[in-house]
């Protein structure tokens, strides 16, 4: 039998190859600007990692872009579960007590739940080509490329001067990527 001496048992000896091209490649690059040989490099790097260190590898920008998507979701499963809450509340006390809520309080519920679906409805019909507002439900229909753009600049001027309020960010998205296609139904 081999006898350990006391240095070897305390230090052993790590080796390891590298069968990556592009890894081992990097090793000597990395080793060469630091004038250092790689098996220092890669002492300081398994060093490193066992200390903990090394800097985590980022996140990249598309898993950023699917979370800011599933957290945009939830919120607006939050919104449609509280106007259905509002809408169950107006409900119940209808049945409880046998007597529609106080106008004070329909204008309170009616105030959010209109906020709330302002904010995720679209006014653009795709299956029947045309914009409707959300607010009061009136139509714009074209036929032709002329009654479109008469059609855009007449919805947009109705919320103005009817609903007294400029375009949401959602009828702004939709407004700014509609384009004609023919005509309407």
């Amino acid at each position: 039998m081999k006898k350990i001496n006391n240095y070897e048992a305390k230090n052993p000896v790590i080796t390891f190859r590298l069968h990556d091209e592009i890894a081992k490649k990097k090793l000597f690059k990395e080793a060469e600007l630091k004038n250092i040989s790689h098996n220092t490099k890669a002492r300081d790097i398994v060093l490193s990692f066992l200390q903990g260190d090394l800097v985590p590898k980022q996140k990249s920008i598309d898993a950023e872009l699917q979370q800011a998507r599933l957290e945009k979701i939830k919120l607006e499963n939050q919104k449609l579960v509280l106007v259905v809450k509002q809408l169950q509340m107006k409900v119940d006390f209808g049945e409880n007590f046998q007597k529609p809520i106080s106008l004070s309080g329909t204008r309170l519920i009616s105030a959010n739940v209109k906020q709330i679906q302002e904010d995720i409805q679209s006014p653009y019909d795709e299956l029947n080509n045309r914009l409707q507002c959300v607010d009061c439900g009136r139509l714009y229909t074209w036929i032709n490329q002329t009654g479109f753009i008469d059609q855009i600049a007449e919805f947009t001027n109705h919320l103005k001067i009817r609903h007294n309020r400029e375009l949401n960010p959602l009828e702004k998205d939709v407004i700014n990527n509609l384009t004609f296609t023919g005509s309407s139904k």
